[in-house]
């Protein structure tokens, strides 16, 4: 598995999940989520293996992950409906492969490699923040509610696979993904 050169990875995948939110005070919910993080990407290397004519080779990786996420946070009300969300999540691994695709040539899955089950992470970490609103769907004075919530987030998760340093040089070369959801909960 070769050191990757690269800080930019892209695909579209889904985030399902439960929410349970209990309010300490008016501005203030501590609340959980239990929930499937699918954070597969594509990424590109573009300097790898040098070709004769000095340029270098383009390698693709296509990670395919998938995690069962528990995030703890908090949500600070700012008025009556707009907050801000932010907390820290813990994930376990449900599927962890690579297929690797050098340019030209054909595409190596992770377990060809050999090194995939050597290098990979069970339980990784996670932080994120966000904003959202709420919509009532029951009425907002009943001690137990319904609320519709379309929320924006970012997440940062490390350490999606691990560094084996007889090989690879630094921590750097560990895999963790920063993304951008937008959704209803």
């Amino acid at each position: 598995f070769t050191r990757l050169n690269l800080v930019d990875g892209t695909v579209i995948w889904y985030y399902l999940g439960l929410s349970y939110q209990l309010a300490l005070l008016d501005h203030l919910h501590l609340c959980a989520r239990l929930s499937y993080d699918n954070r597969s990407l594509l990424a590109k290397d573009d300097n790898s293996y040098t070709k004769p004519d000095g340029s270098y080779y383009i390698d693709e990786y296509q990670f395919n992950t998938g995690f069962i996420t528990l995030e703890p946070y908090v949500k600070l009300y700012l008025g009556k409906r707009f907050h801000l969300t932010g907390g820290l999540g813990m994930g376990v691994a449900l599927q962890q492969t690579f297929d690797y695709t050098l340019e030209g040539g054909q595409t190596v899955t992770g377990n060809e490699v050999g090194r995939a089950d050597s290098v990979k992470h069970n339980i990784t970490w996670s932080g994120f923040a966000g904003i959202g609103y709420d919509i009532y769907l029951s009425d907002p004075n009943a001690k137990q509610q319904w609320i519709l919530t379309p929320f924006l987030e970012t997440s940062y998760m490390v350490s999606q696979r691990g560094v084996d340093l007889q090989d690879q040089a630094s921590f750097d070369d560990a895999l963790s993904t920063v993304t951008i959801r937008a959704g209803v909960s």
